[in-house]
């Protein structure tokens, strides 16, 4: 499995299709390391808890992201 970081600007989709985009999206200043739950047609499903603790669930882009860790 892969690890990721955003690159600049990721949005979250409902479904692993660039028609389902939402207005919620994660930035690289979070510096976040994202651990994908599953993978599926270049999109990632994460679940994403911020520093205010909210948290946001769906699938980012794997074209957004740059993969940090390999296991």
């Amino acid at each position: 499995m892969d690890f990721y970081m955003v690159k600049s600007k990721a949005y979250f989709h409902n479904e692993p299709d660039a028609s389902t985009k939402r207005n919620t999206f994660i930035v690289h200043w979070n510096k976040s390391i994202l651990i994908p739950v599953k993978e599926e047609n270049d999109f990632v499903y994460v679940v994403f808890t911020n520093g205010e603790g909210q948290t946001s669930r769906g699938w980012l882009k794997k074209k957004d992201l740059i993969q940090v860790y390999e296991k």
